[in-house]
């Protein structure tokens, strides 16, 4: 799995997800800083990168408005300090490693809180 942070959370999920083994890119530091989020949308969908934001209602609406895309992570709660978003990014991250099975396009992973059990997973577009 790859993924594209949007600016709006802590660059220092790149270096966690990069030490998870994962690709990992920040909106901030690939040219995409201040940009549309549909450009940056596009961008995650060009190169098969899960998107992860807190940009809550544009990212739920571009998921709805695109026929498919590699799947978004939304942080509900925006005002997490860097050192709750590490530790829930955690937390995403053995989730999706117990959960192989899930194919991630066209999911929206919305994080609401630190339990994983509170988490809601659905297809974004509908089937």
């Amino acid at each position: 799995m790859k993924f594209l942070f949007d600016e709006n959370l802590s660059p220092a999920l790149v270096r966690q997800a990069s030490a998870r083994g994962y690709a990992a890119e920040s909106a901030a530091h690939n040219g995409l800083c201040s940009k549309p989020d549909w450009l940056v949308f596009q961008s995650a969908f060009e190169n098969d990168q899960i998107i992860v934001t807190a940009n809550v209602e544009d990212y739920l609406f571009l998921a709805r408005s695109a026929e498919v895309h590699p799947g978004v992570i939304i942080f509900r709660n925006g005002q997490w300090r860097v050192e709750q978003q590490l530790i829930l990014l955690d937390s995403i991250f053995d989730y999706l490693e117990n959960n192989l099975q899930i194919n991630f396009i066209n999911k929206v992973l919305e994080i609401s809180s630190f339990s994983p059990a509170e988490w809601l997973l659905i297809d974004i577009p509908t089937p």
